[in-house]
């Protein structure tokens, strides 16, 4: 990829957040959010910023899971590098394409000169 002219399509990141409060000394995420007695988080996602991205989609596959068809699509999604892209984490995740894309590694520096982020993400799955 060689500059901006690439970056054709808009994503959204998203951040697990909670408006409820949380109890005093009781188990929380990394984000502050309570977690409930299975240790799942119970904030909910929230946009956190839009920027252009370059998605380069793999061919989608499919596997039987309890008896149903599963169909799943991993992309690399490179954005950016700036202090919002910098700051996203695989616990973060992503909207584009009209599809929620969880983050599964990133972001990683694709350039010598840091000018360019590169996240993979997988849809179709549960995060």
């Amino acid at each position: 990829m060689s500059g901006a002219g690439a970056l054709r399509e808009r994503v959204t990141f998203q951040r697990k957040t909670s408006d409820g409060p949380t109890t005093p000394g009781g188990p929380t995420d990394p984000f502050n959010n309570p977690i409930d007695g299975l240790g799942n988080s119970t904030g909910e996602f929230r946009d956190l910023f839009s920027v252009k991205a370059d998605i380069r989609e793999a061919p989608g596959k499919e596997r039987i899971a309890a008896g149903q068809l599963e169909s799943t699509r991993l992309a690399t999604i490179r954005v950016w590098a700036e202090t919002r892209t910098r700051g996203v984490t695989p616990a973060d995740r992503l909207v584009a394409r009209g599809a929620v894309w969880n983050i599964r590694s990133g972001p990683v520096q694709i350039d010598r000169a840091g000018r360019m982020l590169e996240f993979t993400c997988e849809t179709g799955v549960a995060t």
